[in-house]
């Protein structure tokens, strides 16, 4: 791993507003999942109130890094299948799981049932596609799939999950797609990794149809998780770089040409373990593993009632935002 004097750092404006230098330092924390050793400041905009990491590794000097989270997540998976694929306790406390989940979305509902029409055709962008695992039921409802993400080795796996979608190397911009050409650009867990925003809505502007939809499913501190401070599983140092309330999201959408039309909230008990591990390592310089295990599957259906709770209270782990392009009479 290289070091920090390696990297070439660039201090960022605000993502949201744009104004630079005018922040408080709230903590300086370092890299507590993968112990790469990088440091920097969590700061809040003292305009907006946008909270942000500054100063960030140059993204070309730590692209690198992104292929070695993939294949080490992938790993990852295939560990925990390995040494869960004979444990009868496991499978029967992963079966009770995925009950209870679906028991939390029949009461309250689901806002992917809500935002994916069963519609031929329909031209869908995935921007940060990796291998495409999460979209392949678009495919089989008939969507056009389309995907971009920076990764190689997510895009060669991307092509084998859905080989007849269109997917492509590089950043949005390098994409080289028509403009008004697709009726759904989403992101899931990228918006986060973007340090200048506004250039990314710019394109995405330009590619969405007129009568288009954005949906950007994003970490978020409009949460009690909050109060974990630097140990919250989503200060991921430095990969997540911009982290958002409704307001701030609010805020940057709406002055980038886009209307939120909805934002729905989702609490997620699993990142009160992941936190409780960055908390109790904190220490340490020992790894955090982010693989579940059967203790962590009872600690987590006995979490979820609570969590459900807190989200039909307004508590949002994750934003569930749904957008579309403003029309001339919202300008």
């Amino acid at each position: 791993m290289k070091d920090k004097e390696e990297f070439s750092w660039i201090e960022i404006a605000c993502p949201c507003c744009g104004s630079i230098g005018n922040y408080e330092v709230l903590f300086h924390d370092k890299n507590r999942r993968e112990l790469i050793p990088i440091e920097t400041n969590c700061v809040k905009c003292k305009n907006c109130t946008m909270v942000y990491l500054t100063p960030i590794p140059e993204p070309d000097s730590f692209n690198k890094y992104y292929k070695e989270i993939y294949l080490k997540f992938m790993r990852e998976g295939e560990e925990v299948e390995k040494e869960t694929s004979k444990s009868i306790i496991y499978k029967a406390l992963e079966w009770f799981l995925g009950f209870q989940l679906r028991i939390f979305l029949l009461i309250k509902g689901s806002w992917i049932k809500k935002e994916f029409v069963k519609k031929e055709k329909l031209k869908f962008l995935d921007i940060g596609c990796s291998n495409a695992m999460k979209i392949k039921w678009l495919a089989d409802l008939k969507y056009c799939i389309h995907g971009i993400d920076v990764n190689p080795s997510g895009i060669e796996e991307a092509i084998k999950n859905i080989p007849d979608g269109d997917f492509r190397i590089g950043l949005l911009h390098e994409g080289n797609f028509e403009d008004s050409f697709f009726d759904i650009v989403h992101m899931d867990n990228v918006f986060e990794h973007i340090h200048d925003p506004a250039n990314l809505l710019s394109e995405i502007n330009r590619i969405l149809r007129k009568d288009g939809k954005l949906i950007l499913i994003i970490p978020s501190l409009s949460t009690i998780q909050r109060l974990w401070g630097k140990y919250y599983t989503v200060q991921w140092i430095p990969f997540h770089v911009a982290l958002y309330t409704r307001k701030t999201i609010r805020l940057l959408l709406e002055s980038n040409n886009f209307r939120i039309r909805k934002i729905y909230n989702q609490s997620i008990a699993w990142w009160a373990i992941l936190s409780y591990r960055q908390w109790s390592y904190r220490n340490s310089n020992k790894y955090i593993d982010c693989k579940k295990t059967s203790t962590t599957l009872i600690a987590e259906i006995f979490l979820n009632p609570f969590f459900f709770l807190l989200e039909i209270l307004g508590n949002a782990d994750y934003l569930v935002v749904i957008a579309d392009k403003k029309t001339p009479e919202y300008q």
